[in-house]
């Protein structure tokens, strides 16, 4: 869960730390493409580590 919220924090400072089109040209859309990509493996990551740790019994287990 540790290295998802990493990843996850990685890929938001690399998108807000990204130059413009203009500065570097193509790589541009093509870094932040590739550190959204990284948000939503982080992401989905953090759900499934999320769903392995509920518990299986409960009053909302059927839910």
């Amino acid at each position: 869960m540790l290295l998802s919220f990493a990843l996850m924090g990685l890929s938001i400072l690399t998108i807000a730390l990204t130059p413009s089109y203009q500065s570097i040209g193509l790589a541009a859309p093509v870094i932040v493409i590739a550190a959204r990509m990284a948000q939503g493996f982080a992401s989905e990551t953090a759900s499934d580590q999320d769903l392995k740790t509920r518990p299986e019994s409960g009053a909302l287990a059927g839910w």
